[in-house]
């Protein structure tokens, strides 16, 4: 789940909420590296079908499903309308990503780094979009409180084709946060 976000005085790019990776070997992939959150899930989409390395949008069809269950709850469930007339609206160009790369301190001391990271992929592009509506429900798992969430409509959503190459480093450092304690206040006992 990603979201379009900004610093003050800085470009629109894409920021991952979180990521469900449907293989256990995917959630140390590059970890250390970006911070991306992970979980293991299986997730079932539908109206799409694979070929040529990418998924292709069947245009018989203007529904797409996703659902996401994790031990056998199912924690999301998106619902979208496709609108292949309303296809000519503009999106902005994809910029890259933005995470918060957050490593702890070692146990004999020192200080945790917390970063902002901006993720630059080469050679990204977007294949054309298919405009439509999205209905999102969310739920629980004996590890997940997505229900809190809410149910929720996503209107001018697209879906569309994305593919990027990362070069060997692709993060640079936007800025070091603040120490957890400044953040929530040192909570820790007198």
């Amino acid at each position: 789940m990603a979201v379009l976000a900004a610093p003050p005085g800085e470009v629109a790019r894409h920021y991952n909420l979180f990521m469900w990776v449907t293989h256990d070997w995917a959630i140390y992939k590059a970890r250390a590296a970006f911070g991306w959150p992970k979980k293991v899930a299986n997730i079932s989409m539908t109206s799409l079908f694979a070929g040529d390395d990418h998924y292709d949008n069947d245009t018989g069809s203007a529904q797409f499903n996703v659902d996401v269950d994790r031990y056998g709850y199912q924690i999301i469930k998106v619902r979208a309308t496709l609108d292949p007339e309303g296809s000519a609206q503009s999106t902005k160009p994809f910029n890259g990503f933005y995470t918060v790369r957050h490593i702890p301190a070692p146990l004999g001391g020192g200080d945790d780094i917390r970063e902002l990271l901006v993720i630059e992929p080469r050679d990204g592009w977007f294949g054309p979009g298919v405009w439509g509506e999205a209905e999102i429900e969310f739920g629980d798992a004996p590890d997940e409180e997505l229900s809190q969430l809410g149910p929720v409509t996503v209107t001018g959503c697209v879906l569309r084709n994305t593919k990027w190459v990362l070069p060997a480093w692709p993060a640079r450092r936007l800025m070091t946060l603040p120490p957890l304690e400044a953040d929530l206040g040192d909570q820790r006992p007198a």
